[in-house]
């Protein structure tokens, strides 16, 4: 898997956090990989939902890394 863009949301809240990933998810052409760093340990279980929502991207997967933080994994649509 070969990741286009990555956007840090550590630290951010809720709506930045989604703003941030619909931004750089819009500057994605489709089938190209958005990985999405978060420190939110709800992350793998409302994943699936925010991508939904956003309705551009689709989730492939989430992981918690060596990093502590969590990695998220979207495709574009």
């Amino acid at each position: 898997m070969i990741v286009k863009e990555t956007v840090n949301t550590v630290g951010l809240d809720v709506k930045a956090r989604q703003n941030a990933v619909k931004e750089k998810a819009l500057s994605l052409s489709a089938n190209e990989i958005l990985e999405v760093i978060s420190d939110d340990p709800r992350m793998p279980q409302v994943a699936e939902h925010v991508a939904k929502a956003l309705g551009i991207i689709e989730t492939i997967k989430v992981v918690r890394e060596e990093d502590g933080l969590y990695h998220g994994y979207f495709r574009k649509i």
